[in-house]
């Protein structure tokens, strides 16, 4: 009984695949990787800190960046753990 109920959660937790795709595409995970990788490297230039109005909004706007990118991912992980 416990291995049907087993594979019951298994295929619905497969199911859940397309969703994660949408939400992957919806979110455009791939445009904010890269959007939050660019402005990692400007933090990175001579003379970032000299404006600190514009570097302050930088790393405000690069740490909405990466929690977006970090939270898809763990949500991705912990489904693909789950399926295997």
């Amino acid at each position: 009984m416990a291995l049907i109920e087993y594979d019951v959660y298994k295929q619905k937790l497969r199911d859940l695949e397309p969703e994660l795709k949408k939400l992957g595409d919806a979110l455009d995970i791939d445009a904010v990787a890269q959007e939050a990788a660019r402005l990692e490297d400007e933090t990175t230039q001579d003379g970032f800190w000299n404006d600190l109005e514009r570097s302050q909004k930088i790393k405000t706007r690069l740490k909405q960046l990466q929690n977006t990118v970090n939270r898809f991912r763990k949500l991705t992980s912990t489904w693909e753990d789950l399926t295997a």
